[in-house]
């Protein structure tokens, strides 16, 4: 795990956790930026790349937490990753950890997690399958 999450911990339930050296991403501050129409502000997305992924830092989303509904082998992954590499924040899935521990090596470290956590913002569902 060190080698694809450096600074990350598991915690009690083995999913993948902020450690305390961990960059993270203030979600107000992201978004703030994400709908600035300043160009002049796009270098502050310089960190936003594949090997620089953050989680959120856990503040308070207010009711701006998002979730897709889809049905299995539809392109959610893909649509997860796609947000991801835009936003540069982890999305989550609230699917079981047991069922999906193959898509944590494909990088999608946030499963397991959901948005009321606010560690991330998005999160994927299957229910009510």
């Amino acid at each position: 795990m060190h080698r694809i999450f450096p600074t990350y911990v598991f915690d009690e339930r083995c999913r993948i956790r902020p450690g305390p050296d961990t960059q993270r991403v203030n979600f107000n501050s992201l978004k703030e930026l994400l709908l600035s129409k300043d160009l002049a502000r796009n270098s502050e997305l310089d960190w936003v790349s594949a090997k620089h992924l953050r989680f959120l830092d856990g503040t308070e989303m207010l009711g701006q937490q998002i979730c897709f509904q889809s049905m299995p082998r539809t392109g959610n992954s893909f649509l997860r990753r796609i947000i991801e590499l835009m936003t540069g924040v982890y999305t989550g899935s609230d699917m079981n950890l047991n069922v999906t521990l193959h898509v944590i090596a494909g990088n999608l470290a946030g499963e397991e997690t959901v948005a009321h956590e606010n560690l991330c913002w998005v999160t994927k569902t299957h229910w009510p399958m």
